[in-house]
């Protein structure tokens, strides 16, 4: 997640693209409804019955989406990068 824009794709569990464009959207919850709406029209499509959203948990920005995601009975998954020197 990023501060202020976000970019996603559609896969299933075989990893297969449901969705061939990458959706864009901003952080604000007109925004988040859009994404919503995508993702909805996505699973009626392709008859699924719920979305798992996978999202980078970078900073503070992830906080929001997370809960929005939450609030519409999606699944949140969180990656946290794990940077290491050598």
């Amino acid at each position: 997640m990023g501060s202020s824009e976000h970019y996603v794709r559609a896969f299933d569990y075989w990893e297969r693209k449901l969705k061939r464009k990458v959706f864009r959207f901003l952080t604000d919850i007109n925004w988040f409804n859009s994404f919503y709406d995508w993702i909805t029209q996505i699973c009626i499509k392709h008859g699924k019955n719920e979305a798992m959203i996978g999202c980078e948990s970078t900073g503070h920005y992830w906080y929001t989406f997370y809960q929005f995601v939450k609030d519409h009975g999606m699944k949140p998954l969180l990656h946290q990068e794990i940077s290491s020197v050598i």
